[in-house]
């Protein structure tokens, strides 16, 4: 009875054996590399995603170009950059969407400069020339030029000793962290932060604190205006000239900006329409007072007479002030456009009579996909079954030697 009772735990051990290895082999462990979990942060992406889109900007004037008629030369050798090269002039390889495929692709090169690589990267290596194969005109597209300090200082130093599988100090690896931490937001930024940094900072508040100023405020046109208005003397004149013509040179700039980006992208992007049109309207209403300034310059400039010089400087001064005001509004609602537009534009290309529009978040996407799809299944499964199978094994001869 005692043995039959020892048979019983054997040949349920035996099964338990068998169902471990089955289950083993059912559910495979997938194993990543140690050098791909610890790669490099790979912006190739990015980069091509923005000068793509700058190019467009720049050579088709934003209009979808057609895919035939666009060359790509790269200086990066990055498989991230080709892939993006190729979905964007339609000759993607692998599974991807029918509408990425062209049957009139464009072209690309890919030119690394002599010593660089992918392990082996350097600021040039970040500069792509799109062509304009219709027009025969091309745009260089340097990273470093468009975006001043894209890379910090021992960037590459600590990047390329990691993508060669040297170990980084605990202290090289978090710098290298926060180093990649700026690149990010610099290259993913919306078009509606670009175009309202861009506002904001080459022209609204320059022309509000420092050309037009407040009246206390010396050298700006209130103050200059102000001294006019008081005591009629025309000695600072000049100077009022020189303010009042770099003041109508940016109100000019800023309603091309806002007239020319910032409408088009608020009504292509589908938001952000109520904020570009309220600043459209701001523009036109400074366009219209620095005019008006203007003339009220022109007939000061004209006289001699102290009492016609201070009445027309205070007549000049009220309209000052009204620009002033506006000039303050625009400052103030310079960055509306960055708190609803978040995304970046989309790349739009013709394939025929259709457009093709490319997201950024496609593009990663796909990269994601192409790169899950590399990951390799080791085949640890199996040992691991033969492993229990063997050790089950020799735990039930044990098991029956005891027993004998």
């Amino acid at each position: 009875m005692k043995k039959e009772k020892g048979w019983r735990k054997i040949r349920a051990t035996a099964v338990v054996i068998l169902l471990a290895a089955i289950l083993v082999n059912a559910f495979p462990v997938q194993v990543v590399a140690a050098e791909e979990a610890e790669a490099v942060k790979d912006f190739s992406a990015d980069f091509m995603y923005r000068a793509t889109g700058d190019a467009i900007d720049n050579l088709w004037e934003g209009e979808a170009p057609r895919r035939s008629d666009i060359k790509i030369i790269s200086k990066l050798p990055t498989p991230a950059a080709e892939q993006i090269i190729q979905v964007i002039v339609g000759q993607p390889e692998g599974a991807v969407p029918p509408e990425w495929i062209s049957e009139k692709p464009g072209k690309y090169e890919i030119n690394a400069p002599e010593g660089t690589g992918e392990k082996d990267l350097k600021a040039e290596n970040f500069e792509f020339t799109f062509v304009n194969l219709r027009s025969g005109k091309e745009y260089v597209w340097k990273a470093e030029e468009e975006i001043p300090g894209i890379f910090p200082a021992g960037y590459f130093e600590l990047r390329n000793k990691k993508a060669r599988g040297e170990t980084l100090k605990w202290y090289e690896e978090s710098r290298l962290g926060d180093m990649e931490g700026k690149i990010t937001p610099k290259l993913t930024e919306s078009i509606g932060k670009r175009l309202s940094n861009e506002l904001h900072d080459n022209y609204a508040h320059h022309l509000d604190e420092f050309i037009i100023g407040k009246v206390g405020d010396e050298g700006t046109m209130l103050y200059l205006a102000a001294g006019l208005a008081e005591t009629g003397d025309k000695g600072e004149v000049g100077t009022l000239r020189e303010k009042f013509e770099e003041a109508s040179e940016l109100i000019g700039e800023m309603h091309e900006l806002i007239h020319g980006e910032m409408v088009p992208v608020a009504e292509e992007m589908g938001k952000g329409k109520v904020e570009a049109a309220m600043l459209h309207d701001l523009a036109h209403k400074l366009m219209a007072s620095i005019y008006r300034t203007g003339g009220y310059l022109d007939e000061i400039e004209k006289t001699d007479d102290v009492e016609k010089v201070k009445e027309k400087g205070s007549e000049m001064l009220e309209e000052m002030k009204k620009l002033k005001e506006f000039s303050s509004e625009v400052h103030i609602h310079s960055t509306d456009l960055a708190t609803v537009i978040t995304e970046q534009k989309p790349l739009k290309l013709k394939d025929g009579s259709e457009t093709v529009e490319l997201k950024h978040s496609d593009l990663t996407t796909y990269l994601s996909n192409v790169k899950s799809k590399g990951t390799d299944v080791a085949p640890i499964g199996g040992a691991v079954s033969f492993v229990i199978i063997i050790v089950g094994l020799i735990a039930v001869v044990i098991v029956r030697y005891r027993r004998v």
